[in-house]
């Protein structure tokens, strides 16, 4: 194994991944496409790195590398930062393997490469206005479960993954709380011959971020409740809560119905993701992080502030809305989010 190449040795590390770690097939899929897509075939003094000996790779030839990547400023730091991790993985493995004893990738400086400014994607979510113009269009279609899980996404902390995933088990409507413990995705499955097969659906016992602080219960606010109702209607005996044909509801999608909605309302479209930090851009008094960071299941308060800064210019001109109705009373929709939080806590 002296001999291996880079080629072989990350399709190598690509099955090891997949049958000895617990790496998220969508993980492997995305640094595959790395790979091939950005690295495999790069002429690097004269080697062409798929056929490169693993032997042979050396800082002097990796920074090379990530200097001819970098140089037009064509990458951003974070994209570097993800081909970066795919070597640095598999430069390990090798390590593993005893094929060599040390990893040159961590004599690579990065600190002086040329990097793609970061592109300012700060109003690139939902506004207070648009929000509010969106969930009263969706408060006249009762009757498409897709429609209801995009208004119970806006009065949750909730992912679109633990969204999907909720049973009837999981809500309990004389509390007034739903409990978050899964999420459902859907994954492809990797072959030998680094293939994909079709996704298949997988409901996982664990959350995002694998930590305890995923697993939760969120208070339910009046239309939470109104919604879940209705859910109820059409679909009071399926294995989820939100379900479409007789199939869990999909991410893609999912929002597909975002968009279709957005245009027929004559708003923006942003993702399922992008109402994430709405909610808690929009539940954020100044003063609740801590609280925040609980809803959403994150383990670190810091990972708050991203979604918080993100939105940061337009959370506070909706802030005097928010409180508006927030003292009228927390019942009618996310606008009393910040109640809501109050509540939870004292609730739990």
């Amino acid at each position: 194994h002296m001999d291996i190449t880079l080629g072989e040795l990350f399709d190598e590390w690509a099955r090891f991944r997949r049958d000895e770690t617990a790496a998220k097939t969508g993980t492997v899929r995305r640094d595959i496409s790395l790979w091939r897509t950005h690295c495999e075939m790069v002429n690097v003094d004269g080697h062409i790195l798929r056929d490169t000996k693993v032997t042979a790779v050396t800082p002097k030839l990796l920074q090379h590398f990530f200097r001819g990547l970098t140089k037009d400023r064509a990458y951003t730091r974070q994209s570097i930062c993800n081909i970066r991790g795919v070597f640095s993985g598999m430069l390990r493995f090798a390590m593993d393997r005893e094929i060599i004893t040390s990893n040159p990738i961590l004599a690579v400086d990065f600190k002086h490469l040329s990097y793609k400014p970061k592109q300012n994607k700060q109003d690139e979510v939902f506004t207070f206005d648009q929000a509010q113009k969106l969930l009263a269009y969706l408060r006249t279609i009762d009757d498409d479960p897709y429609a209801l899980a995009i208004r119970l996404d806006f009065n949750l902390f909730a992912r679109i993954g633990e969204i999907a995933a909720l049973r009837w088990e999981n809500v309990d409507f004389d509390k007034r709380t739903v409990y978050i413990c899964h999420q459902l995705i859907y994954e492809p499955e990797l072959n030998d011959d680094m293939t994909f097969t079709s996704k298949k659906q997988v409901t996982e016992g664990y959350l995002k971020g694998c930590t305890s602080q995923g697993y939760r219960k969120e208070y339910l606010t009046d239309e939470a409740v109104e919604i879940l109702k209705l859910a109820k209607k059409l679909n009071p005996d399926g294995e989820f809560i939100f379900m479409f044909r007789g199939r869990a509801l999909l991410n893609t999608t999912f929002n597909k119905r975002l968009r279709k909605y957005c245009n027929e309302v004559g708003i923006p479209y942003h993702s399922s993701h992008k109402i994430r930090f709405y909610v808690a851009s929009t539940a954020y008094n100044g003063e609740n992080l801590a609280q925040i960071s609980k809803m959403m299941g994150h383990s670190q308060v810091n990972t708050t502030l991203h979604y918080l800064l993100y939105q940061i210019k337009q959370a506070r001109a909706a802030y005097s809305k928010i409180r508006i109705f927030s003292l009228i009373g927390a019942g009618n929709s996310i606008c009393g989010m910040t109640m809501i939080i109050t509540k939870m806590f004292t609730v739990i």
